[in-house]
Order: C-alpha cells, then sequence, then structure tokens
C-alpha cells in the first residue's frame, strides 16, 4: 500500500502539472539600459535603467497559418518604467518568425500601442536560425543569448524615440514558483518511492 506521503505527493505534482496546461496568465519581466534617446523624453538618458514586464494568456492561439511565422494577439498589458517615465499600455500582440519566408533568421517581437506611442520588444537573431525552434508561443523567455540584436524600443511617429539594450527577460517569480512547485512534487515522490523499495 502506498504511504500517504506518496499519494499526497502524487497529487500536488498533478496538481502543478494541471494548473500549468489551463489557460492562464503567464508575464516576463525584463531590464535594460538605455542606449539612446531623443529629446521628445528629456527625462530619459543614455544608461537609465529600464525595468518592464509583459503579460499574456498562454493558450493564445496563431492567427497566421504561415508555419513560419505565429501571431499571436493576447489579451494583457505590456508596462516599463525609465526613471520618471512609466507606460502601462494593453498588449497588442506578439510575433514569432523562425526562419520566415526562407531566411536563416529568427525574430521575437512584442508590441503595445496606446495613442501616438508604441512600445516594442524586439529580438533579432540574423544569423542563428535556431534562436527560435518554431513558431510556437514562447511559454518561457527567449534566451537573450541566442539573439544579436536585444532592444527595447519607444516609438512615438515612425521612429524609435528611446532604444534600450536587453539585460535579463526571465519568467515572473510566481510562474516559476509553479514549475518548481511540480518538480519538488516529483523528487519526493521519486525518493519516497526508492526509501520504501
Amino acid at each position: 500500500m502506498k504511504s500517504p506521503l506518496i499519494v499526497l505527493s502524487l497529487v500536488f505534482a498533478l496538481g502543478a502539472g494541471v494548473l500549468e496546461a489551463q489557460a492562464k496568465p503567464i508575464t516576463f519581466s525584463f531590464t535594460a539600459i538605455v542606449a539612446s534617446a531623443e529629446p521628445v523624453f528629456p527625462t530619459v538618458h543614455p544608461g537609465d535603467l529600464v525595468i518592464g514586464h509583459y503579460t499574456f494568456e498562454s493558450t493564445t492561439p496563431d492567427s497566421d497559418p504561415n508555419p513560419t511565422r505565429g501571431v499571436y494577439f493576447s489579451p494583457g498589458t505590456f508596462d516599463a518604467k525609465i526613471d520618471t517615465l512609466s507606460f502601462s499600455f494593453p498588449l497588442s500582440d506578439i510575433e514569432v518568425l523562425n526562419n520566415y519566408a526562407g531566411s536563416s533568421s529568427d525574430r521575437y517581437t512584442v508590441a503595445a500601442i496606446s495613442g501616438n506611442i508604441q512600445l516594442q520588444l524586439y529580438l533579432l537573431a540574423e544569423t542563428n536560425p535556431n534562436a527560435l525552434t518554431n513558431d510556437n508561443l514562447p511559454l518561457l523567455p527567449p534566451a537573450l543569448s541566442s539573439f544579436s540584436t536585444d532592444l527595447f524600443l519607444v516609438y512615438v511617429g515612425s521612429a524609435p524615440n528611446i532604444a534600450a539594450n536587453v539585460t535579463t527577460l526571465v519568467p515572473e517569480p510566481a510562474t516559476l514558483l509553479l514549475v518548481a512547485m511540480g518538480f519538488a512534487g516529483l523528487a519526493v515522490t521519486a525518493s519516497t518511492r526508492r526509501r520504501d523499495r
């Protein structure tokens, strides 16, 4: 007969897996360093720290039938703070290009628009066709080291008025905690089974 600990661990691990599989908001946080800023934002200067995050639904469907381009119109938000300047926009879309139209590049773009201002997280791998493995919506942040260009951009008009080099892109702690809880439950189960043999 299985001990209560084994049963509890299995229920715990399965419960975490079920929660992970259901539609739920996922948040990625990022930091960046301002590389350039135009006078339209006089309080922003090169070297300023950018702290931001965006949230999307994990089960948002791909609206583009092209197998090398994914476009995800997910509900969510895109927030960023640079010194005293703050943005909080509804998420517009996430685009994932994996060797799009026969190219040897991959691209991951997150955009949000409010009025005449657009926020964008822009990752481009021009010579690394394996930065992304498909055009699916990434449920873990793409590895920045795989991309030759990694920028947070603020557009007013057609040109970026703030360009910042992204230094980190990580899942929100709550998402990490859920995944860690599932693995912890599995580890306890495996350990208990070895002991009972």
